[in-house]
């Protein structure tokens, strides 16, 4: 598993998700439990299933501040 200092330290997206265990390049999304089996943070990143997270959150928040 990568450490904090290493891979994990270098990429702001890990907050989002952890390495998957036995899987160098696996990572699990720590909000729906998607796991993305290859391309590591990269392929996390540009699956673009970040930025549908954050689209949702801001769905909901705009939707109780009504």
């Amino acid at each position: 598993m990568a450490s904090e200092n290493g891979i994990m330290g270098r990429d702001p997206c890990w907050k989002y998700c952890t390495p998957m265990e036995g899987n160098k390049n696996g990572t699990i999304c720590n909000y729906c439990g998607l796991a993305i089996k290859s391309g590591g943070i990269t392929h996390f990143n540009f699956t673009y299933h970040i930025q549908t997270l954050i689209q949702i959150q801001k769905s909901v928040l705009t939707c109780l501040q009504k």
